[in-house]
């Protein structure tokens, strides 16, 4: 929505929105986007009657409706959290509160994690070592609950 956003603007005013502006404008308008908020939380069915989330190796992922190029389940999760990051960067900083009993999930330093992979600009790091898809999923499910966000808006193909 943002890229349709960004896009619109540069074709309507002839001037990129910054990121902020673009923020400033849904949380402004929010409440005339809550019928696409519904619409999207409504789970698709699957081709098995199954689950919605890969078990094989990954290729995509589907968040909230955009569809986007991954290789490994890692990537999978530092995908969603860079997505979250995007909508919710004033907040973001709650991530870190998600961990394990013995380890940390998310840092700042990176030196606290293992397998430590940054989350786009935001200074957070996900450990992403030693995951197998079974943890990525766990985690992938605590960060969307964390940002209030249904598991239904989530994809792994």
């Amino acid at each position: 929505m943002i890229k349709l956003f960004t896009e619109s603007t540069v074709a309507a005013c002839g001037s990129k929105p910054t990121k902020q502006q673009a923020k400033e404008f849904f949380q402004n308008h929010q409440a005339q986007f809550k019928v696409l908020s519904i619409v999207h939380s409504q789970p698709k069915p699957s081709a098995n009657g199954g689950t919605r989330w890969q078990n094989g190796k990954p290729s995509s992922l589907t968040f909230q409706g955009t569809e986007y190029s991954v290789k490994t389940w890692k990537e999978v999760l530092v995908k969603l959290c860079e997505l979250i990051y995007a909508e919710k960067q004033d907040e973001f900083d709650h991530i870190m509160s998600i961990q394990g009993t013995k380890n940390l999930y998310f840092s700042r330093n990176r030196d606290d994690l293992s397998g430590p992979a940054q989350i786009g600009d935001s200074g957070i790091f996900a450990a992403t070592s030693p995951l197998n898809k079974s943890q990525v999923k766990e985690r992938c499910r605590k960060v969307m609950d964390k940002f209030g966000y249904s598991e239904d808006l989530l994809e792994i193909a």
